[in-house]
């Protein structure tokens, strides 16, 4: 898949490192898939049916047109200062949150030693890549992230249920058991997922994943709390 980034403004060569064979840079672009920004002025831009994201150097978003970013699932998204790595982790993130959908040939490796540093200054424990990076995601939007190994679910399909009645082992490795009213998302009727709590071992995203699904949900605040605390 071919993405293009428009810059609205000068910026830095270094954020040239996100730049490669399958990501242009495209100065003419009148509808591109991510937009990257610094002071420019969106309020009065075209926002074309292309676009997935736009990611501003810098704090704030006050020159961004968040609502209707909002009303059309285009994310928005603030890099830590105009460091380039972030920009370009940045980049990725925000495709992989606006795609919503399986992601596939994926290499998973070591986080970045800033993505790295920002978790841990938060208490997360860093695990790669792929699972830091939707970790990332969470802090920065509120909006939790789980990943799965698209390979490893029993069927193709990830349903939520509240009827489930069965032993669960989880990524900490520990086994729950699960409640009829908990909030489950599975494959096949088999638990993946305890829904906003934690994923399940079955479906972990190790070195070994090439092909992913990514779930961006809101689940019910009194379940979730009602499950975890049990748990």
């Amino acid at each position: 898949m071919m993405i293009t980034v428009k810059k609205l403004n000068k910026m830095s060569s270094r954020v040239d490192v996100i730049f490669n064979d399958n990501c242009v840079n495209n100065p003419d672009e009148t509808n591109p898939d991510v937009i990257l920004l610094r002071s420019f002025d969106m309020t009065d831009y075209p926002v074309g049916d292309k676009l997935k994201a736009v990611c501003r150097l810098g704090a704030g978003v006050n020159n961004i047109p968040v609502d209707e970013c909002a009303e059309k699932g285009i994310v928005v998204f603030n890099t830590p200062g105009a460091n380039a790595n972030a920009v370009k982790e940045l980049v990725v993130a925000g495709l992989l949150l606006a795609s919503r959908k399986i992601v596939k040939g994926i290499e998973v490796k070591d986080s970045p030693a800033w993505l790295k540093n920002c978790l841990r200054s938060e208490g997360i424990r860093t695990i790669n890549n792929i699972v830091d990076l939707g970790n990332y995601i969470m802090l920065l939007t509120g909006q939790p992230i789980h990943m799965y190994d698209y390979d490893k679910l029993v069927k193709k399909e990830l349903i939520v249920r509240s009827d489930i009645n069965e032993k669960f082992i989880a990524l900490d490795e520990k086994e729950y058991l699960i409640h009829e009213g908990d909030i489950c998302v599975t494959s096949f009727g088999k638990t993946m997922c305890l829904g906003g709590i934690m994923g399940g071992l079955d479906s972990e995203v190790t070195n070994d994943t090439k092909n992913i699904v990514i779930e961006v949900a809101n689940f019910n605040h009194a379940s979730i709390r009602r499950t975890s605390s049990r748990l």
